[in-house]
């Protein structure tokens, strides 16, 4: 697959599913164009390990 998928839960109480996670870095959160967040505010990260639909 070479890559991972997660959730991201950020300080101040903003969650983020199904972003994809390439060697220790986050990559793409669905539906944002760009990240929209710092690496600073993230507190938890969960792997899913759920198949991305590059489609969507």
């Amino acid at each position: 697959m070479g890559y991972q998928t997660g959730n991201i839960t950020l300080a101040d109480g903003r969650f983020f599913e199904d972003v994809i996670i390439v060697g220790g870095c986050i990559t793409k959160v669905r539906g944002q164009a760009d990240i929209p967040f710092d690496g600073v505010d993230v507190v938890k990260i969960e792997i899913t390990g759920r198949r991305w639909d590059w489609d969507e």
